[in-house]
């Protein structure tokens, strides 16, 4: 329980606790050693349509909507960047609520690996990136979070309480 204006109350986890984390404290440093596959591992790009846009079959038998373009692919619709970011925060925004936070949090990860691999190579694998991003970002999220829930010794304003081993609230602890 948390102490509000009214008294006391249930945490919400978005409002009390994720509202709170310091994002920019996620360490992505992991990400930055991710060893990358060479090529195109068998990523299909799907997308559907309402209009009568045709596909168009690809040398290797695959078929691709014309003028569509993959999310890796360098383009005006993302900027010119060679990995659409708002794209991998789209894929974030269960995790991290705030898209511009998820984009960022998508920047640094494909920019730090755009430093080491050539652009195709990261486009080819942009997948495997996300995945391995939204691993790191659940497991920063969790430490954040036990370290923005207040505990204290004694019973603040922001106090959280929890079931001591009777019935009464205890302020909690950190070691739970």
């Amino acid at each position: 329980m948390i102490r509000d204006v009214d008294g006391w109350r249930l945490v919400h986890y978005e409002a009390d606790i994720l509202s709170r984390l310091p994002w920019d404290a996620i360490d992505l440093s992991p990400l930055r050693d991710l060893t990358l596959g060479e090529g195109k591992g068998g990523d299909v790009l799907l997308r559907t349509n309402l209009t009568e846009e045709t596909l168009v079959p690809e040398p290797d038998g695959g078929g691709q909507l014309e003028n569509a373009k993959a999310p890796g692919d360098a383009g005006p619709d993302n900027g010119g960047d060679p990995v659409d970011f708002f794209f991998a925060a789209s894929h974030l925004l269960d995790l991290v609520p705030n898209p511009w936070r998820g984009r960022d949090l998508a920047r640094s990860t494909f920019e730090a690996l755009l430093d080491r691999y050539p652009t195709e190579s990261v486009a080819a694998n942009h997948v495997f990136v996300l995945e391995k991003l939204r691993q790191q970002i659940e497991k920063e999220r969790e430490r954040l979070s036990r370290e923005v829930i207040p505990c204290s010794s004694g019973v603040g304003d922001d106090a959280f309480l929890g079931r001591g081993g009777g019935s009464q609230l205890q302020p909690a602890s950190r070691e739970d």
